[in-house]
């Protein structure tokens, strides 16, 4: 009586831990570990098969480097394998991936599990990634209008005294003028004086109208 109740308790067990990873939020792969060079897969839960557009009945028994060869290129199997060195879970919150099957951007876990089996979870968070990356390069366009309107009020400002003192130099120069001689060779040096006075302050306006002042 009291094996047939442990094998049981043993079956409930079992089939509690399968619901488990059926009902997980994320996609499991379940690989028995031969050696390092097989790790072959061996179960799937429903959220790996739709992640990763396969079925388990298509892809069990085939080796990691089958069913992704794209990942020998980054040495992902390696990493993923960690955990047989460590005894620690292996944990990435993004882990990049361009294959056949699967593209985009993945929240990763690998641990151990009974009978030298490796889990790999993963989650598709190509989405928030995507969300991410704009909300940064909308930030980088708001830093970069506002240095560029930081450098419009600074340009505004040195515009506006300059200006102040180029019309005290009009000023200055139409008086020194007036009390000229009408022959006074110096009359010609007054009036480039008034002339280029009058270019700089016309680039003043500009540079006015260009800071909203």
């Amino acid at each position: 009586v009291g094996r047939l109740r442990a094998e049981d308790a043993m079956r409930q067990s079992m089939q509690s831990s399968a619901d488990i990873v059926r009902m997980m939020p994320a996609g499991l792969f379940i690989f028995e570990v031969e050696n390092r060079n097989r790790v072959i897969l061996v179960g799937a839960n429903p959220e790996a098969e739709r992640l990763a557009h396969i079925t388990l009945e298509d892809w069990k028994g085939l080796e990691f480097d089958e069913i992704w060869p794209e990942a020998a290129q980054h040495n992902i199997k390696a990493t993923f394998l960690t955990p047989l060195d460590t005894g620690q879970v292996y944990e990435s919150d993004l882990v990049e991936f361009h294959g056949k099957y699967m593209e985009g951007f993945f929240r990763v876990r690998t641990f151990l599990m009974p009978e030298y089996r490796l889990g790999i979870a993963f989650e598709d968070v190509t989405a928030q990634k995507t969300a991410e990356d704009e909300r940064r390069r909308f930030e980088e366009q708001v830093q970069h209008t506002q240095k560029l309107e930081g450098l419009g009020m600074l340009a505004g400002g040195i515009a506006h005294d300059f200006n102040n003192l180029l019309q005290a130099i009009l000023g200055n120069a139409e008086m020194a003028r007036q009390e000229l001689p009408t022959d006074s060779p110096i009359g010609v040096n007054i009036q480039s004086i008034e002339n280029t006075s009058l270019r700089a302050a016309d680039l003043c306006q500009q540079l006015l109208s260009y800071s909203g002042q």
